[in-house]
């Protein structure tokens, strides 16, 4: 069987099939502020996920202003046990559908 695959995909979080989940596990995501600790994390997943390894690449990607744009357009942390465990950025919405969002997500195994 041959698949496509396609560079833009589209979510749609159906929160009440999300809410039934029993997963055991306190897991949550909540949209992050323009702070100091939250910058450190949205940092820390930017470089691990662009395996960033030179200063001017860090420097580039980890930029102050543009990460404070992309917090006000939308960047939410995943979390475990109040522990970060992931990060997502939402782009936008689909003209065709106003609750469909293009994501970007990155994750870590959690320590």
């Amino acid at each position: 069987m041959k698949k496509e695959l396609y560079l833009n995909s589209y979510y749609k979080l159906n929160l009440q099939k999300y809410n039934e989940l029993k997963i055991g596990l306190n897991i949550g995501f909540r949209r992050a502020e323009n702070n100091v600790g939250d910058l450190k994390k949205i940092k820390e997943y930017l470089i691990l996920f662009f395996e960033a390894d030179t200063e001017s690449a860090i420097e580039r990607i980890t930029n102050e202003r543009k990460l404070a744009d992309e917090i006000e357009n939308g960047v939410y942390l995943l979390e475990r046990d109040k522990q970060t465990i992931g990060m997502a950025r939402f782009f936008g919405q689909s003209n065709a559908f106003n609750t469909d969002i293009k994501r970007q997500s990155y994750c870590k195994e959690a320590v």
